[in-house]
């Protein structure tokens, strides 16, 4: 008999979990649902505690920011497609044979490094992925990170114009805002709905004081 109770009380304890309007002790167990309680409780009453508390911790485990194509592809990409165009419709480069060009190219590159490595060394230091469908284990908030929230698209964009210079390319420049309405849109703002997700509060905090670009 207090083997029934027991196991009609794991029945109650699964009914006011479903339905958290009603509390378990109003929750009435007649004689002629007995059978049902030993059912339940034999596919359910284990469960219940992982049934409760395993889903976030489940989903947090599979979320993701979503983002199926690499950053850097698009980088790449429009690098590449400014080099077609200049093939052909072509401007004039006689300013890239300039040393103003050199120079700009050198500190461009500079400047672009000052954000990739430490951004790289963070993450590799808290064991985060660089791979965007893969959930975050940490949220980064100090050093390079509480300059800018994307130091690593920072560093590429500033890669993307430096080199740019280098090979002595309008078209790179046409593209370029093409090239950041891509990144925020796409990648930028996915990352921060999932972070927002992952961290909540934490996040929003940190999203308030430092900005997305610079």
């Amino acid at each position: 008999m207090r083997a029934l109770v027991l196991v009609c009380s794991s029945y109650r304890y699964l009914k006011s979990v479903l339905n958290p309007g009603r509390s378990a002790k109003n929750i009435r167990t007649s004689p002629s649902r007995w059978p049902l309680c030993v059912m339940l409780n034999g596919s359910y009453g284990i469960s219940a505690r992982l049934f409760v508390t395993k889903p976030k911790m489940m989903e947090n485990k599979k979320d993701h920011p979503g983002i199926y194509i690499p950053p850097p592809f698009f980088y790449v990409a429009m690098f590449l497609a400014a080099v077609l165009l200049q093939r052909i419709v072509p401007f004039d480069r006689a300013f890239f044979y300039t040393t103003t060009s050199k120079l700009i190219a050198a500190v461009t590159i500079l400047i672009g490094l000052f954000f990739n490595f430490p951004a790289l060394r963070q993450f590799f230091k808290t064991k985060n992925t660089l791979v965007t469908i893969k959930p975050a284990n940490s949220l980064q908030t100090t050093g390079v990170y509480s300059v800018s929230r994307n130091p690593m698209y920072i560093s590429l964009l500033l890669f993307y114009t430096g080199l740019s210079f280098i090979i002595g390319n309008w078209w790179n420049m046409v593209l370029l805002h093409l090239l950041v309405s891509i990144i925020q849109e796409y990648v930028i703002k996915r990352e921060e709905k999932y972070l927002d997700r992952r961290f909540g509060q934490q996040y929003f905090d940190y999203r308030s004081k430092v900005r997305r670009w610079l």
